[in-house]
């Protein structure tokens, strides 16, 4: 902090990094200064990978603010019975004994309303860690798993030291708990990632089963290396500087994977048309051809989409891949009675 006192600038920066410990509890005990909003919460700084997107790559080292006190402060939101609570550690699962104790001490004090998301690295959980994730209650955490791609080339020059194969085991593992909703991330307009290559990604990925796909866009954050680097990307020039185009992905194939973000977002995410979702992908559509059709069809139209609307679309797509209309209909019927509570049927 730099301040005046006394007609004199004081400055308070520090050679050291600060000392977690001394943070103080960043809420009101009673809560009210946040009512009805996500809390953040951080029980370490800074990361062990290097990815090159990221700003906590700069930085060395991973800190621990000590289970003495992140303990007593997670009691106090399960007492309050705050809905979620969103851990903002960069790689919440780096050191294997602070997240044991931590999702051990969750479990034996659930308060059977909270939920807790974590940013995880899927790939270096072991089984001794699975075999206990599978005993929480369901909906008690919440994972987001960051893949960013399946392409060796662009993982490689993001420094990014994935092992697909062993994480997409663990993630099904994971899944087959029934007990953990599951986030997987990619991210568009890497080095190396060319539509084809990306279109691989997305299908690999969504092979998974999890819960929610989030498909982003490179941000070239102030600092991260791969703004400072001149490999050939454009980019916004305001925030939060998104990719526009790179030697390997035009602008046009960049705004085909926005018009399927969306459609990912609304249809798939919402998770209001899940059974419906599987009747299409027996047609043999592959799962990124489908968004996109859908994607491309919403982003046609102008205007909000309320659900009726939404309906229709999925419908009329579906049916024009070669799914048996009756079929189509009971699966509709059946995924809104699940995601509606009042009865009414378009």
């Amino acid at each position: 902090l730099t301040f005046r006192k006394d007609g004199e600038i004081v400055s308070t920066m520090q050679e050291e990094p600060l000392d977690l410990a001394l943070l103080p509890f960043p809420y009101k005990d009673d809560f009210s200064d946040i009512e009805n909003q996500i809390i953040y919460y951080e029980s370490s700084r800074g990361c062990p990978y290097q990815c090159g997107y990221c700003l906590s790559s700069v930085e060395q080292g991973v800190r621990f603010v000590p289970l003495e006190k992140v303990l007593p402060d997670l009691q106090k939101f399960l007492d309050a019975k705050v809905p979620q609570v969103k851990f903002i550690d960069r790689t919440f699962n780096c050191k294997k004994s602070h997240a044991m104790a931590i999702w051990k001490y969750l479990h034996e004090h659930d308060n059977g309303v909270t939920n807790f998301h974590f940013e995880i690295t899927a790939d270096i959980i072991d089984q001794e860690a699975i075999d206990f994730l599978k005993t929480v209650r369901k909906g008690l955490f919440q994972f987001e798993i960051g893949v960013q791609s399946t392409n060796p080339h662009t993982i490689h020059a993001i420094n990014r030291n994935v092992n697909f194969d062993k994480l997409a085991g663990i993630v099904k593992q994971i899944k087959a708990g029934e007990n953990i909703h599951q986030h997987l991330d990619l991210i568009a307009g890497l080095p190396y990632e060319d539509y084809a290559t990306f279109r691989k990604s997305f299908n690999d990925v969504y092979g998974l089963g999890a819960d929610n796909l989030q498909l982003g866009f490179l941000k070239f954050i102030h600092g991260s290396q791969l703004r400072e680097q001149d490999w050939g990307a454009r980019f916004a020039p305001d925030p939060p500087y998104e990719v526009l185009s790179t030697p390997w992905m035009t602008y046009a194939e960049l705004r085909r994977l926005h018009d399927a973000a969306e459609a990912v977002e609304r249809i798939h995410n919402s998770g209001r048309f899940a059974l419906t979702e599987e009747l299409a992908l027996q047609t043999g559509i592959r799962p990124y051809d489908l968004y996109l059709m859908l994607g491309e069809r919403m982003a046609a139209r102008q205007g909000r989409w309320s659900l009726d609307n939404l309906t229709r679309l999925v419908y009329d797509v579906f049916l024009s891949l070669g799914a048996k209309a009756s079929a189509l209909r009971n699966a509709m019927i059946l995924d809104r009675l699940a995601t509606d509570n009042t009865g009414y049927l378009p």
